[in-house]
């Protein structure tokens, strides 16, 4: 028996561990800081006391860590720590004789305050994030690796498609010729596009507008290329907002007894982006060309002869508070 106790407790037996040491940290908290790591590792060894020991592995590995953390300037935490441990059995099991840690000493510097740029990000906000484009086209890229917030405000769509519709009643002035009247003028505008970056979106749009001058006998429906420069990529951003093409109309207008043909069409605009909804001061020109039949008509300054088929040339110049909605 006692040749038995003695081989027993002559015995040793050496383990080894290798582990990065986790970082206890929440994604609540209000303040947040930068970890300066060091690029030598360092190594300590522990002989641990009973009353270590009586907390098990756990507590012998803290107190390991502790000690070098200590040795090194009182560092915050050990990166990448690794351990090799001792023991040797004894008559009532088996004692850790010592402990050796190896690993990366780090600090924690720049505490500061969680701003208003990194709680916008979404990873921060806990926003539900999908793979694909965001809004009206949602799934339109499946398997992007791009990751787009759920939330369809300009603050977090950085690219991919979306939609727009602009709703601008106005006052325009109806010219041509010797006539000339400052009449009602109101557009409903969709604009379906790509936006590259925070800042620029181009798109292809239609719509309809409606000037009272016309006495709602002239259809007039832009298609247009529209560009849109966004000054910043924050959830509130001034923008400029530029629209260029072609007006197809069709009616008569009783007045100038004429049949209304196509003309061009642009438009400026410049507003404030607040998330989905947007406000904007647009000023838009539309050129509606008036084919005479050749009989006499009222100009407001008297009766006037035009040939057949004669071009009256006419332009609607309009100012209006635009409101918009992206979707």
């Amino acid at each position: 028996m006692t040749f038995a106790a003695f081989f027993l407790s002559s015995c040793q037996t050496v383990m080894k561990t290798a582990r990065t040491a986790d970082i206890e940290s929440s994604m609540q908290s209000i303040t947040v800081a930068d970890l300066k790591v060091s690029n030598e590792r360092i190594t300590h060894t522990l002989i641990p006391s009973k009353d270590i020991q009586r907390g098990g592995l756990k507590n012998v590995k803290r107190a390991v860590e502790a000690e070098a953390l200590a040795k090194y300037g009182n560092a915050d935490v050990l990166l990448d720590a690794q351990y090799v441990i001792s023991k040797k059995r004894t008559f009532w099991g088996s004692k850790i004789t010592s402990i050796m840690v190896s690993g990366r000493p780090a600090f924690y510097t720049n505490f500061r305050s969680l701003n208003d740029t990194v709680w916008a990000n979404p990873v921060f906000r806990g926003v539900k994030a999908n793979r694909g484009s965001v809004g009206f086209f949602s799934n339109f890229k499946k398997g992007s690796k791009k990751l787009y917030a759920s939330s369809s405000s300009n603050a977090y769509r950085k690219n991919g498609f979306a939609a727009r519709v602009e709703l601008t009643p106005g006052r325009a002035e109806f010219k041509h010729e010797n006539y000339n009247e400052k009449e009602f003028d109101a557009s409903i505008l969709a604009t379906f596009g790509y936006r590259f970056n925070p800042y620029l979106y181009c798109g292809i749009g239609t719509g309809y507008n409606y000037n009272s001058e016309w006495d709602s006998d002239v259809n007039a429906i832009p298609l247009y290329i529209n560009g849109r420069l966004n000054f910043t990529n924050s959830k509130i951003s001034p923008f400029l907002d530029v629209k260029v093409g072609y007006t197809f109309a069709n009616g008569e207008f009783e007045e100038l007894n004429a049949e209304a043909d196509n003309g061009s069409f642009y438009s400026t605009a410049i507003g404030v982006n607040f998330g989905k909804f947007e406000l904007a001061l647009q000023y838009a020109v539309t050129n509606i060309d008036f084919i005479s039949n050749g009989s006499p008509m009222w100009t407001g300054w008297g009766y006037s002869m035009y040939g057949a088929n004669m071009p009256i040339e006419s332009k609607v110049k309009s100012l209006g508070l635009s409101i918009g909605y992206n979707f």
